[in-house]
């Protein structure tokens, strides 16, 4: 019900506000939608709604009603409003089946949405640490950026050492299993010049 409540408290449905959200659901519970649909005329049951009131609802309420089912399923799994808006814009009525294949899409596409942002919506969904989409994701957060690997970037590589250790084993295992390389000036860099930076880093910052 707390998806029900978040919905008619978001600014969505005319005539309606947090504190009448709240009487509404409290009322009504998981048939309020049923209500508000089938036999508008009960919500003057709900201490504060007259007929000029219930007419808003019920105006507002078919206005809404093809975004409805995607604003309730992003304020049940956490998102707040005014992402929620963001994410519609950007994905429309495609929202649900993004956010469900693959959340971290939202880093990738929204901005004011980053990975930790994108993760706990994830962590709501239902996805796990280990999840092929959340790896992926992962390792494109913690790479380290070319700055870093330029001359004096060492303590950049340590910040980035910390970042990948904060997101735990599965991923910070997937970064440094990768062989990966740059080019620089026509020749191949392997990756170990990065973690003798990061050791290089981790000196100076245990000297700090």
């Amino acid at each position: 019900m707390e998806g029900i409540e978040r919905y008619l408290a978001s600014g969505y449905m005319r005539g309606i506000g947090p504190a009448m959200a709240k009487r509404i659901v409290a009322l009504f519970g998981e048939a309020t939608f049923e209500v508000i649909e089938a036999d508008p005329e009960r919500l003057k049951e709900v201490s504060g709604i007259g007929p000029t009131r219930a007419a808003r609802i019920v105006s507002g309420w078919a206005e809404q009603k093809a975004v409805r089912e995607i604003m309730i399923f992003l304020h049940a799994h956490g998102v707040g409003t005014a992402r929620a808006v963001r994410i519609f814009k950007t994905y429309g009525y495609e929202s649900i089946a993004v956010m469900s294949e693959d959340p971290y899409r939202l880093a990738r596409d929204i901005r004011s949405i980053g990975f930790r942002t994108a993760d706990a919506i994830a962590m709501r969904l239902g996805l796990t640490k280990e999840a092929p989409q959340r790896l992926r994701a992962g390792v494109s957060f913690a790479r380290p950026p070319q700055k870093a690997l330029l001359p004096g970037g060492a303590l950049r590589c340590w910040r980035i050492f910390r970042r990948q250790r904060a997101l735990g084993p599965s991923i910070a295992s997937s970064i440094d299993s990768r062989p990966w390389r740059r080019r620089r000036r026509g020749s191949a860099v392997r990756g170990s010049s990065v973690l003798h930076q990061v050791i290089s880093a981790r000196r100076v910052a245990e000297s700090i």
